[in-house]
């Protein structure tokens, strides 16, 4: 009985390394957003670039981008790109040492846009 118990155990503590280690991500990025929006329809395009903050926090199994974007903590590996995509629409996110790279981009019917922000906890 007592094995049955260590081994519950451990294997719950195993299940909740990965929701340890995933909290060195959580926090405050600062950093450069590059967003570029077009609308083939009326033949218009614009870019801009500024100095942007975006949040990264903890909820369940989820990180949340700045409280919208859900990527699931089981994808996230330090260094390499995690990619969501739903029909023309997309998000990559990538951690690396204390810096984030997060792109979006997404449109239909004429238009759309996109952004990438370089940031630093």
């Amino acid at each position: 009985m007592k094995k049955h118990i260590y081994i519950l155990l451990l294997s719950i503590f195993i299940l909740s390394c990965n929701k340890i280690s995933i909290f060195k991500y959580t926090g405050t990025y600062a950093g450069q957003s590059d967003v570029h929006s077009w609308n083939t329809v009326q033949g218009t395009s614009t870019s801009s670039n500024y100095f942007d903050t975006l949040t990264v926090s903890f909820d369940n199994d989820f990180l949340l981008i700045n409280s919208s974007q859900k990527i699931p903590i089981d994808s996230i590996n330090e260094g390499v790109t995690y990619t969501k995509s739903a029909g023309t629409s997309y998000c990559k996110i990538k951690f690396s040492q204390d810096s984030i790279y997060y792109s979006t981009s997404g449109g239909g019917l004429g238009g759309g846009g996109s952004s990438n922000f370089k940031g630093v906890k």
